[in-house]
């Protein structure tokens, strides 16, 4: 029985990319994003991006895809998923905020100032 090393995942689409990283740690082989076309033809190594990632920040990245992340979010049309990505990168505020969007029922005055200068920012 033959066993990979690794676990490539093609996609043009940025949403994968996202997910890969968000979930690379419960991913048992490390991941292989493909994408891209002909020259512009990449595969970042999502386990060796996250590894450089701090936990406050890997833990908001689900909580930015649930935020803006989906196709049918379409007030985020073409805005692009990757900046939203360095906006969360730059902004500890964005991070804690987003770290925390799936374990609040009720979210606070403070988070949600937060969300609306990160939707006027995009």
């Amino acid at each position: 029985m033959q066993t990979t090393e690794r676990v490539i995942v093609r996609s043009l689409d940025s949403d994968v990319f996202l997910l890969l990283l968000s979930f690379s740690d419960a991913i048992s082989k490390p991941p292989i994003f493909d994408t891209g076309s002909g020259n512009n033809r990449r595969q970042p190594n999502i386990t060796d991006l996250a590894a450089t990632m701090s936990k406050r920040l890997h833990d908001a990245i689900i909580g930015l895809h649930a935020f803006t992340g989906c196709d049918s979010t379409s007030c985020f049309a073409g805005k692009g998923e990757l900046k939203a990505l360095n906006m969360l990168q730059r902004n500890q505020y964005l991070q804690d905020t987003f770290s925390r969007f799936d374990t609040l029922e009720i979210i606070s005055g403070q988070d949600m100032q937060v969300k609306e200068t990160f939707v006027c920012q995009m």
